[in-house]
């Protein structure tokens, strides 16, 4: 008699001869599904991030002459101007989304591991600090996805960041967004915008070149 090797059950053909017909199967392939799909995003993440790291997208950050030193709001939100302080100049926004794109054309220049502040530098030579909330270092969850990586260089309106405002609430986690300015003084004025309702897309601040 010749014997047959048994092929291993593909996960779909396990769940369903252990669970037939059942709540337990359909939550079952669920999880699985969920689970590939988190692995997807990561290593698509991580391809993400060791193409941007090894290619080094050092390209001139092209801006037109009407967009020139101005950098728009990264969110909708409530903006609050804050001038001055510790020789930087910054605006803090109390934002009504959960999605940061990008104030204007620019290089990533900085990203840090807890993924809710990143770095930029414009083609004027602004540099850019953008934070989720006060205190990266006390936040232990992960609620926070980055979308662009150091060394890419973006558009205005690119998605940068992305959160689950949901999950920062329930670790009591405060996402507002604060927009810095940390080199004013190498320009020859900068100006900000009034405190008020602000959309993604509004002048936020504007640096004199000359």
């Amino acid at each position: 008699m010749q014997a047959t090797m048994t092929l291993p059950m593909s996960t779909k053909r396990y769940l369903a001869h252990v669970y037939p017909k059942s709540q337990n199967q359909e939550y079952l392939q669920l999880h699985t599904m969920a689970g590939r799909v988190r692995d997807l995003l990561a290593r698509i993440d991580a391809n993400a991030h060791d193409r941007s790291f090894d290619d080094h997208d050092y390209v001139d950050i092209a801006t037109s002459s009407e967009l020139a030193g101005k950098v728009f709001s990264p969110i909708d939100g409530t903006a609050q101007p804050v001038a001055g302080c510790d020789g930087v100049v910054s605006v803090r926004i109390r934002p009504r989304s959960g999605l940061l794109v990008a104030p204007c054309n620019a290089r990533v220049t900085a990203q840090i591991p807890s993924k809710n502040a990143i770095g930029l530098l414009t083609a004027e030579g602004a540099e850019l600090v953008i934070t989720v909330g006060d205190a990266a270092h006390n936040y232990v969850g992960n609620a926070f996805r980055q979308l662009v990586w150091q060394n890419d260089t973006i558009a205005a309106g690119a998605p940068m960041i992305a959160w689950d405002r949901g999950k920062l609430a329930a670790e009591r986690y405060d996402d507002a967004v604060t927009v810095t300015l940390t080199n004013p003084e190498e320009f020859h004025g900068v100006r900000l915008c009034e405190a008020g309702r602000t959309s993604a897309g509004d002048l936020l601040m504007q640096v004199k070149c000359d």
